[in-house]
C-alpha cells in the first residue's frame, strides 16, 4: 500500500510539474499577411509569430522546437541561451533564412495559411507544448490571444485613419480603440458559376442567413467590369450595391463579357457586432455576343483553341498600399481565373502584381504581367495546374507554380512592334527556349503554354505562360532547397542568402579565369570546379546561332553551393530570347541579327569584356587556350549541327508554335487596332 501510495503521488507530481510546464509558453499572436508593416533585420516581411511566457519568472527556450509540420516537429531549434522573460514575448520568424541574426530569430519554414498549416512548439522530448492550426487573414492582418494566453482568439485590423497594421509583435495583446474584431463575415453566394455562356444570363447574389449576422444587417456590395472599368466594390465610391435580401439576390442582368466582385460588409463598415468585411468573391461570365471591335468591325468571340486567362485588379490601387480602404483589404488583390481549351474552369487564385503591372504600363498596352499567387491574402498559395503538357512544346510534370510570367512576346509581340526596322511574330523567345529544352541543350528555360488573355473583363489577346526562373523553378527540377540557391542577373542579384555572397564569389571567379593561363590543367581543373563547361559551351553555340540581339546584356546563371546530395556548379538559364532571327532590336550591336548572320559575332565584340555581369565571352576566350576545353566545344557543335541546329529541325519547331497560334492571331490583332496583311503573312511563312 506504501509502495502504490508513493507511486500514485510520484505520478500526481509528475502530471502537474507536466502540466505546469505545459502552460509556461502559448504561441500567443501570428501573422501570415505581414506584407507591409514588420520589417526584419533583412528589410523583409516575412510571416511572424509570438510565443508568450505566462509564469511570473522568466523561462529557457533553449532546446525548445517550432515547426509547420506535426509529422516533423523538430524542424527548427531555439538556440542556446534563449530566454522569454517573465509575462514576456518573443518574436520568431517564419522566414525560411534559418538563422538568429541581430537578435532575431529566423526559422527554416515559412507559413501558408491558405493552406491551414500549423505552429507547433515542443521540447526536446518532442512533447507538443502548444499548437495552433492558422486561421485565414486578410493582409496586414493577424490573429491574436486577447488577453495574452487565454483562449479566445481575435482578429487585429489595419488602422482606419492610417491604413497601418495594428497587430502588437513582442509586445501585450492590449485592445485599445477599434483594433480587434471576432472575425469576418462570410462571403457571398453567386447562384451562377463563371465560365463561357453562349448568350445573355443573369446572376443573383445572396448570403447564408445566420442569426447573428442578421443582427447586423449585412449588405452585399458588389461591381461588374462592364460598368466600371477595374471597379473593386466599395461602401463609398462609385461601386453599385446590391442590400441583402433574405428572399433571394436580385438578378443581375449579363449580356457582354464581365467580371462581377462581391464582398459582405455592414452599414457600419464592419464595425457591427465585431465582425470585419468577408473575403471577396470574383467570377468572369464569358458571354458571346454581337459585340465587335471598334477599328475593325470584327466580332468579338469566345470560341477558342487556347486556354483562358482572366485576370481582374482594380486600376486604381493595385500594386500599392494607400491609405484610402479602412478596414477592407480587399482593394490590392489580384484575381486569376482559369479556364481550359475547351472551357472547362480549373481553378482560381488570388494573389498581386508589382505596379505597373509589366513591363509596358498596362492597361493601355499590351504589356507582360507577372503574377504571384499570394498567401498573404488569405485566398491561395499556389496555382495547382499542369500548364505544359503539349508535346510540340517542351512538357513538365509540374502541377504547382506560385509565380507566373504571362508575357505578350516581350519585343516580339505581335502587331504593336511592327515597323520599318523590326519584324515581330509574337513567338520567339517561347519558340527558341521550348526548342532548346526540348533537344537537351544543357541550359535552363522557361516552358511555354500559349492563352487568351482577358483584363477586367476585356479581350486582351494572345497571351504567354511562362515560368519564372526562381527558387521553386529550381527545387522542382533539381530538389535544392530554395533558400540556398543563389541567382544572378546582368542587373544585379536575383536570389541569394547571404544577399552579396554570390556576386563576390562570381566575381572571383571570373577574374581568376580571364587573369589565369587556362592550357594548364590543374588551374583548368579548378575552374571546371565551379562552372559548368558543357552549360557555357551551350549558352555560346545557342546565342550565336540564333543571333541573339541582346546577348550577353540580358543574362542570367546560378549555382546550389549547399545542397544535401552535391553542389550544383554554376550553369547558365537562357534569360531573353525574343530579339533573335532577324527581329531587329540588337540592344547587343550586332553587324547583322538576320538568320543567316555570322555565329562568331559575340566572340569578336565581347571576347575582352571582363564586367563580372557580362563576361561570358571572356570567360570562353580564357577557357579556349585549353585544347581539353576546345576540343570539347569543337565536338559539341559538330554534333549540334548535324542534329539538332539542321535547318529543317527547327524549321519544323517553328512551325509547330505557328500552328498552335495562328487560329488566334486575327483576333488578337483586330484587338490591337488593325488586321496588318503582312503580319498575316508573316506568320504563314
Amino acid at each position: 500500500m506504501y509502495i502504490t501510495k508513493n507511486k500514485l503521488f510520484t505520478f500526481i507530481f509528475v502530471l502537474f510539474l507536466t502540466t505546469s510546464s505545459f502552460a509556461q509558453f502559448k504561441i500567443n499572436e501570428y501573422s501570415c499577411a505581414n506584407v507591409s508593416g514588420q520589417v526584419d533585420a533583412f528589410g523583409g516581411t516575412p510571416d511572424w509569430f509570438e510565443i508568450y511566457n505566462t509564469t511570473t519568472s522568466a523561462r529557457p527556450l533553449t532546446g525548445y522546437y517550432v515547426s509547420n509540420d506535426i509529422n516533423q516537429k523538430g524542424k527548427w531549434q531555439f538556440p542556446i541561451g534563449t530566454t522569454v522573460p517573465a509575462q514576456g514575448f518573443i518574436l520568431v520568424y517564419a522566414s525560411g533564412l534559418d538563422t538568429a541574426f541581430a537578435g532575431e530569430y529566423h526559422t527554416n519554414f515559412d507559413l501558408l495559411q491558405s493552406k491551414g498549416e500549423k505552429i507547433i512548439l515542443s521540447n526536446n522530448q518532442g512533447t507538443v507544448i502548444d499548437s495552433v492550426t492558422v486561421r485565414r487573414h486578410q493582409h496586414n492582418h493577424a490573429w491574436a490571444r486577447i488577453p495574452n494566453g487565454s483562449g479566445t482568439w481575435k482578429v487585429f485590423a489595419r488602422n482606419p485613419i492610417s491604413n497601418a497594421p495594428t497587430w502588437t509583435p513582442g509586445t501585450t495583446n492590449v485592445v485599445t480603440g477599434l483594433r480587434s474584431f471576432i472575425g469576418y463575415l462570410p462571403t457571398p453566394i453567386f447562384d451562377l458559376p463563371g465560365g463561357f455562356y453562349s448568350g445573355p444570363t443573369q446572376v443573383s447574389l445572396s448570403e447564408v442567413s445566420n442569426a447573428t449576422f442578421d443582427l447586423i444587417d449585412p449588405q452585399i456590395y458588389y461591381t461588374g467590369s462592364n460598368a466600371w472599368t477595374g471597379a473593386n466594390p466599395s461602401v463609398t465610391g462609385t461601386a453599385k450595391r446590391l442590400f441583402f435580401d433574405p428572399a433571394g439576390g436580385t438578378p443581375i442582368f449579363i449580356d457582354s463579357t464581365t467580371v462581377i466582385r462581391a464582398y459582405l460588409d455592414t452599414n457600419n463598415l464592419g464595425f457591427g457586432l465585431g465582425y470585419l468585411p468577408s473575403f471577396m468573391e470574383t467570377h468572369t461570365y464569358f458571354i458571346n455576343s454581337s459585340n465587335v471591335f471598334p477599328s475593325t468591325g470584327l466580332p468579338i468571340n469566345t470560341d477558342f483553341t487556347l486556354p483562358t486567362v482572366s485576370i481582374t485588379y482594380d486600376t486604381v490601387t493595385v500594386g500599392s498600399y494607400p491609405g484610402a480602404a479602412p478596414l477592407n483589404p480587399n482593394f490590392y488583390m489580384v484575381s486569376m481565373e482559369y479556364y481550359d481549351a475547351n472551357g472547362n474552369f480549373k481553378f482560381q487564385t488570388v494573389g498581386s502584381s508589382p505596379a505597373p503591372f509589366g513591363d509596358d504600363a498596362l492597361p493601355n498596352s499590351l504589356g507582360g504581367i507577372n503574377y504571384y499567387a499570394d498567401d498573404e491574402f488569405g485566398y491561395s498559395y499556389t496555382n495547382k495546374q499542369q500548364f505544359y503538357t503539349n508535346s510540340t512544346l517542351k512538357t513538365s510534370t509540374r502541377t504547382e507554380q506560385v509565380n507566373i510570367n504571362f508575357r505578350a512576346a516581350a519585343d516580339d509581340k505581335f502587331p504593336t512592334e511592327l515597323n520599318a526596322t523590326t519584324f515581330p511574330a509574337h513567338m520567339r523567345d517561347a519558340m527558341a527556349q521550348t526548342y532548346a529544352m526540348k533537344n537537351n541543350l544543357d541550359l535552363d528555360g522557361s516552358r511555354y503554354q500559349p492563352c487568351i488573355m482577358y483584363l477586367n473583363g476585356k479581350y486582351w489577346g494572345v497571351y504567354e505562360i511562362r515560368e519564372v526562373f526562381d527558387a521553386e523553378y529550381l527545387k522542382h527540377y533539381y530538389g535544392v532547397t530554395p533558400e540556398k540557391v543563389q541567382v544572378l542577373q546582368n542587373n544585379g542579384i536575383l536570389q541569394g542568402f547571404p544577399p552579396l555572397q554570390a556576386a563576390y564569389d562570381w566575381g572571383n571567379l571570373v577574374s581568376f579565369i580571364t587573369t589565369n593561363d587556362m592550357a594548364n590543367d590543374s588551374l583548368l581543373s579548378l575552374a571546371d570546379s565551379m562552372l559548368s563547361f558543357s552549360s557555357l559551351i551551350d549558352l555560346i553555340i545557342y546565342n550565336g546561332y540564333t543571333a541573339n540581339g541582346d546577348f550577353p546584356n540580358k543574362a542570367s546563371w546560378w549555382r546550389a553551393p549547399d545542397t544535401t546530395s552535391s553542389a550544383i556548379k554554376w550553369r547558365y538559364h537562357m534569360f531573353d530570347m525574343d530579339d533573335i532571327f532577324g527581329l531587329g532590336v540588337n540592344n547587343a550591336g550586332l553587324t547583322s541579327t538576320d538568320p543567316d548572320a555570322s555565329t562568331c559575332q559575340h566572340q569578336n565584340l565581347f571576347n575582352t569584356v571582363t564586367d563580372s555581369s557580362r563576361a561570358h565571352l571572356a570567360i570562353f576566350n580564357s577557357l579556349m587556350a585549353s585544347d581539353t576545353f576546345k576540343s570539347a566545344y569543337i565536338n559539341r557543335y559538330s554534333h549540334l549541327l548535324n542534329t539538332s541546329l539542321k535547318c529543317n529541325a527547327i524549321i519544323s519547331h517553328i512551325t509547330n508554335v505557328r500552328n498552335i497560334l495562328y487560329p488566334e492571331m486575327a483576333q488578337h490583332t483586330a484587338k490591337w487596332g488593325q488586321l496588318i496583311q503582312f503580319g498575316i503573312c508573316v506568320l504563314t511563312q
